[in-house]
């Protein structure tokens, strides 16, 4: 290949690259299109709320005004709602992690279509054994990439309060079941220390290529249940704040 032709092969995953994110920087520009951050004001399955389709996750509290909806830090919001609340948890990471992610995500797949096109084009059964061994270790990677992705950008964890309930969902553009868990049965409410810096599960959980393990837990009727995915220990303890005052109250 040569140097021309490399440099347009570079440009152009930089490009697709720019117009895959383009929407997801709108968010940035919050305060001078506040319009865009209206919160609809009604219900859909057990009752969540909904966001307009061209909603991002706001990142200053500014730029909802009259929704109701504040901001405990840049991944966390809350929405107060008489004895309960609605908490939101974004999947967002930095913008450069998510250029990295995006660009590796391009070039493995344009690696594994390459890799399959020569599996179809070579005879030797040997070559072939190997091309598919590597084909399943591509797959998998790739799956794993583009679930990171997608969730960075459009998922959240909703955690609903009320009722003597709690509901958590992970939310994929409207897509996601609740579980439900009593508050009365629930306890030992805690940061999940499983996530440690010092552990190696704690590392890789904390890594902004894959969607990460829970950052908080508590025991529901002898389970462990965790949630509050890649959250830093400022976050884990607003979090913890917020869900304690409402325990208390139901209690």
């Amino acid at each position: 290949m040569t140097s021309t032709k490399y440099f347009m092969f570079l440009y152009s995953v930089y490009s697709i690259c720019r117009a895959l994110k383009a929407p997801h920087f709108a968010a940035t520009k919050c305060q001078s299109s506040s319009k865009k951050f209206a919160v609809k004001n009604s219900y859909l399955k057990k009752g969540y709320y909904i966001f307009d389709k061209d909603l991002y996750f706001a990142t200053n509290s500014k730029c909802l005004p009259k929704s109701g909806i504040e901001c405990m830090s840049e991944k966390i919001e809350i929405k107060k709602s008489g004895s309960g609340a609605v908490i939101f948890i974004a999947g967002k990471m930095k913008n450069w992690h998510e250029s990295v992610l995006l660009a590796w995500l391009v070039l493995w797949t344009v690696c594994g279509i390459y890799i399959m096109y020569s599996f179809f084009q070579i005879t030797n059964q040997d070559e072939k054994m190997f091309l598919l061994v590597y084909l399943a270790f591509w797959a998998y990677f790739e799956y794993m990439a583009a679930r990171a992705w997608i969730w960075r950008r459009k998922g959240k964890e909703i955690l609903k309060i009320g009722e003597g309930r709690l509901e958590i969902r992970n939310n994929l553009k409207g897509f996601g079941n609740p579980k439900t868990y009593f508050i009365d049965n629930i306890k030992d409410l805690k940061v999940n220390t499983s996530n440690s810096n010092n552990s190696f599960a704690g590392t890789y959980n904390k890594s902004f290529w894959i969607v990460g393990g829970g950052s908080i837990a508590f025991t529901h009727l002898g389970k462990e249940v965790i949630f509050g995915r890649q959250l830093n220990a400022e976050d884990c303890q607003k979090v913890l704040t917020a869900l304690r005052k409402y325990f208390k109250r139901k209690k």
